[in-house]
Protein backbone atom coordinates (compact mmCIF):
# COMPACT_ATOMS: atom_id res chain seq x y z
CA UNK A 1 0.00 0.00 0.00
CA UNK A 2 0.54 3.89 -0.40
CA UNK A 3 1.12 4.01 3.65
CA UNK A 4 3.84 0.96 3.21
CA UNK A 5 5.82 3.23 0.80
CA UNK A 6 5.89 5.92 2.90
CA UNK A 7 6.64 3.87 5.30
CA UNK A 8 10.21 2.23 3.61
CA UNK A 9 10.79 6.22 2.25
CA UNK A 10 11.15 7.34 6.27
CA UNK A 11 13.29 4.14 7.10
CA UNK A 12 14.96 4.35 4.33
CA UNK A 13 16.05 8.10 4.56
CA UNK A 14 15.60 8.61 8.17
CA UNK A 15 13.85 11.26 8.26
CA UNK A 16 10.15 12.12 9.03
CA UNK A 17 9.10 14.38 6.54
CA UNK A 18 7.39 13.11 2.92
CA UNK A 19 8.01 16.00 0.53
CA UNK A 20 5.40 14.36 -2.36
CA UNK A 21 8.12 14.35 -4.75
CA UNK A 22 9.86 11.47 -6.63
CA UNK A 23 13.15 10.87 -6.38
CA UNK A 24 15.82 8.80 -5.39
CA UNK A 25 14.94 8.17 -2.20
CA UNK A 26 11.61 7.48 -3.34
CA UNK A 27 13.16 5.05 -5.85
CA UNK A 28 15.06 3.33 -3.33
CA UNK A 29 12.31 2.84 -1.02
CA UNK A 30 10.04 1.20 -3.87
CA UNK A 31 12.46 -1.27 -4.32
CA UNK A 32 13.35 -2.29 -1.32
CA UNK A 33 9.39 -2.75 -0.03
CA UNK A 34 9.44 -4.92 -3.59
CA UNK A 35 12.43 -7.23 -1.86
CA UNK A 36 10.86 -10.65 -1.19
CA UNK A 37 7.88 -10.12 -3.31
CA UNK A 38 7.02 -13.01 -5.74
CA UNK A 39 5.93 -12.78 -9.53
CA UNK A 40 2.55 -12.64 -8.91
CA UNK A 41 2.45 -10.60 -5.60
CA UNK A 42 4.74 -7.95 -6.89
CA UNK A 43 1.69 -6.90 -9.68
CA UNK A 44 -0.65 -7.01 -6.58
CA UNK A 45 1.52 -4.48 -4.63
CA UNK A 46 2.26 -2.09 -7.53
CA UNK A 47 -1.39 -1.51 -8.39
CA UNK A 48 -1.85 -0.62 -4.75
CA UNK A 49 0.33 2.25 -5.76
CA UNK A 50 -1.35 5.45 -7.70
CA UNK A 51 -0.46 5.26 -11.66
CA UNK A 52 0.55 8.21 -11.98
CA UNK A 53 3.11 7.84 -9.13
CA UNK A 54 4.83 4.59 -11.12
CA UNK A 55 4.21 6.09 -14.43
CA UNK A 56 5.81 10.02 -13.06
CA UNK A 57 8.85 8.26 -10.99
CA UNK A 58 9.63 6.17 -14.50
CA UNK A 59 9.38 8.91 -16.56
CA UNK A 60 11.90 11.14 -14.85
CA UNK A 61 14.46 8.53 -14.78
CA UNK A 62 13.74 8.08 -18.91
CA UNK A 63 13.91 11.65 -18.96
CA UNK A 64 17.46 11.99 -17.30
CA UNK A 65 18.70 9.76 -20.04
CA UNK A 66 20.43 12.15 -22.18
CA UNK A 67 21.38 9.21 -24.98
CA UNK A 68 18.20 7.29 -25.03
CA UNK A 69 17.40 5.54 -28.69
CA UNK A 70 14.37 7.36 -30.77
CA UNK A 71 12.38 4.49 -30.44
CA UNK A 72 12.18 4.82 -26.94
CA UNK A 73 11.24 8.83 -27.28
CA UNK A 74 8.73 7.30 -29.77
CA UNK A 75 7.24 4.48 -27.22
CA UNK A 76 7.12 7.50 -24.58
CA UNK A 77 4.54 9.22 -26.88
CA UNK A 78 2.14 6.23 -26.59
CA UNK A 79 1.70 6.83 -22.22
CA UNK A 80 -2.35 6.48 -21.60
CA UNK A 81 -2.79 4.81 -24.84
CA UNK A 82 -5.71 2.22 -23.71
CA UNK A 83 -8.05 -0.15 -25.42
CA UNK A 84 -12.00 1.26 -26.09
CA UNK A 85 -14.36 -0.78 -24.54
CA UNK A 86 -17.14 -2.57 -26.62
CA UNK A 87 -17.25 -2.67 -30.46
CA UNK A 88 -15.28 0.35 -31.92
CA UNK A 89 -11.35 -0.33 -31.36
CA UNK A 90 -8.16 2.22 -31.28
CA UNK A 91 -7.11 3.10 -34.31
CA UNK A 92 -3.40 3.66 -32.77
CA UNK A 93 -3.26 0.19 -31.85
CA UNK A 94 -4.62 -1.04 -34.89
CA UNK A 95 -2.33 1.29 -36.20
CA UNK A 96 0.60 -0.72 -34.44
CA UNK A 97 -0.73 -4.02 -36.51
CA UNK A 98 -0.71 -2.22 -39.91
CA UNK A 99 2.97 -1.29 -39.37
CA UNK A 100 3.85 -4.71 -39.06
CA UNK A 101 1.97 -6.15 -41.65
CA UNK A 102 -0.31 -8.07 -39.74
CA UNK A 103 -4.01 -8.70 -40.33
CA UNK A 104 -5.81 -8.02 -36.62
CA UNK A 105 -8.47 -5.59 -36.58
CA UNK A 106 -9.61 -5.59 -32.83
CA UNK A 107 -7.67 -4.20 -29.63
CA UNK A 108 -8.77 -7.45 -27.75
CA UNK A 109 -6.47 -9.44 -29.48
CA UNK A 110 -3.50 -9.22 -27.23
CA UNK A 111 -1.35 -6.63 -28.30
CA UNK A 112 1.83 -6.20 -26.64
CA UNK A 113 3.96 -7.04 -29.78
CA UNK A 114 1.83 -4.84 -31.51
CA UNK A 115 2.91 -2.14 -29.77
CA UNK A 116 6.68 -3.59 -29.78
CA UNK A 117 6.40 -3.67 -33.22
CA UNK A 118 4.61 -0.90 -33.89
CA UNK A 119 6.65 1.80 -31.91
CA UNK A 120 10.26 0.16 -34.12
CA UNK A 121 8.86 0.21 -37.32
CA UNK A 122 7.66 4.10 -36.95
CA UNK A 123 11.01 4.76 -35.76
CA UNK A 124 12.55 3.14 -39.09
CA UNK A 125 13.51 -0.31 -37.47
CA UNK A 126 12.41 -3.24 -38.95
CA UNK A 127 10.53 -4.98 -36.16
CA UNK A 128 10.04 -8.92 -35.85
CA UNK A 129 6.79 -7.94 -37.79
CA UNK A 130 5.26 -11.20 -35.36
CA UNK A 131 2.32 -10.94 -32.90
CA UNK A 132 3.87 -13.32 -30.66
CA UNK A 133 5.91 -11.83 -27.58
CA UNK A 134 8.67 -14.42 -27.46
CA UNK A 135 9.71 -13.87 -31.52
CA UNK A 136 11.55 -10.83 -30.06
CA UNK A 137 13.97 -13.41 -28.50
CA UNK A 138 15.60 -14.24 -31.72
CA UNK A 139 15.36 -10.94 -33.38
CA UNK A 140 18.15 -8.33 -33.29
CA UNK A 141 21.47 -8.70 -30.59
CA UNK A 142 21.35 -9.60 -27.02
CA UNK A 143 21.81 -6.50 -24.28
CA UNK A 144 21.88 -6.39 -20.64
CA UNK A 145 19.36 -4.77 -18.88
CA UNK A 146 19.47 -0.98 -19.95
CA UNK A 147 17.04 1.33 -20.36
CA UNK A 148 15.93 0.89 -23.93
CA UNK A 149 16.65 -2.92 -23.98
CA UNK A 150 13.36 -4.81 -25.14
CA UNK A 151 12.44 -7.27 -22.62
CA UNK A 152 10.73 -10.59 -22.85
CA UNK A 153 9.16 -12.46 -20.06
CA UNK A 154 7.26 -16.11 -19.92
CA UNK A 155 3.77 -15.74 -19.29
CA UNK A 156 1.75 -18.88 -17.82
CA UNK A 157 5.10 -21.16 -17.74
CA UNK A 158 8.52 -20.75 -18.87
CA UNK A 159 8.00 -23.27 -21.25
CA UNK A 160 4.77 -22.06 -22.97
CA UNK A 161 4.55 -20.14 -26.08
CA UNK A 162 2.65 -17.51 -23.92
CA UNK A 163 4.94 -14.18 -23.07
CA UNK A 164 5.15 -10.50 -22.76
CA UNK A 165 7.21 -8.12 -24.25
CA UNK A 166 8.33 -4.36 -23.67
CA UNK A 167 11.00 -2.05 -23.27
CA UNK A 168 13.36 -1.70 -20.46
CA UNK A 169 13.20 1.83 -18.09
CA UNK A 170 15.16 0.91 -15.50
CA UNK A 171 16.28 -1.74 -13.09
CA UNK A 172 13.90 -1.62 -9.39
CA UNK A 173 16.93 -2.82 -7.32
CA UNK A 174 18.22 -6.06 -8.50
CA UNK A 175 14.91 -8.39 -8.23
CA UNK A 176 12.66 -6.49 -10.58
CA UNK A 177 12.66 -4.38 -13.53
CA UNK A 178 10.76 -1.22 -14.48
CA UNK A 179 8.76 -2.00 -18.11
CA UNK A 180 7.51 0.34 -20.86
CA UNK A 181 4.66 -1.58 -22.69
CA UNK A 182 1.61 -2.24 -24.04
CA UNK A 183 -1.80 -4.29 -23.25
CA UNK A 184 -0.20 -3.92 -19.07
CA UNK A 185 -3.98 -3.48 -17.63
CA UNK A 186 -5.56 -3.03 -21.53
CA UNK A 187 -3.12 0.38 -21.81
CA UNK A 188 0.56 1.95 -22.22
CA UNK A 189 1.63 2.63 -19.02
CA UNK A 190 5.14 1.70 -16.91
CA UNK A 191 5.05 -1.59 -14.37
CA UNK A 192 7.73 -3.49 -12.39
CA UNK A 193 8.35 -7.19 -13.57
CA UNK A 194 10.24 -9.61 -11.94
CA UNK A 195 13.40 -10.81 -13.55
CA UNK A 196 13.02 -13.59 -12.42
CA UNK A 197 10.51 -14.04 -15.53
CA UNK A 198 12.65 -12.62 -17.66
CA UNK A 199 13.68 -14.71 -20.78
CA UNK A 200 16.01 -12.09 -22.68
CA UNK A 201 17.39 -8.65 -23.32
CA UNK A 202 17.61 -7.61 -27.12
CA UNK A 203 18.27 -4.58 -28.91
CA UNK A 204 18.04 -3.17 -32.31
CA UNK A 205 21.09 -4.61 -34.24
CA UNK A 206 23.89 -1.80 -34.45
CA UNK A 207 22.71 0.18 -31.41
CA UNK A 208 24.18 1.28 -28.55
CA UNK A 209 22.12 1.51 -25.39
Amino acid sequence: SLNRVIKEIQEVTGVSHIDGLIGRNTEAAVARALEGYDGNDVLGFLSDLPHKMVEQASEQKVHKEHHQPNYLVVAKRYLGLEEIKGGRHNPKILQFWKRCGLPFKTDETPWCAGYVGGVLEESGIRSSRSGMARSYLKWGEKSECVPGAIVVFWRGSIDSTSGHVGFVVSPIGDNFVSTLGGNQGDRVCVKGYPKSRVLGYRRPKGVIL
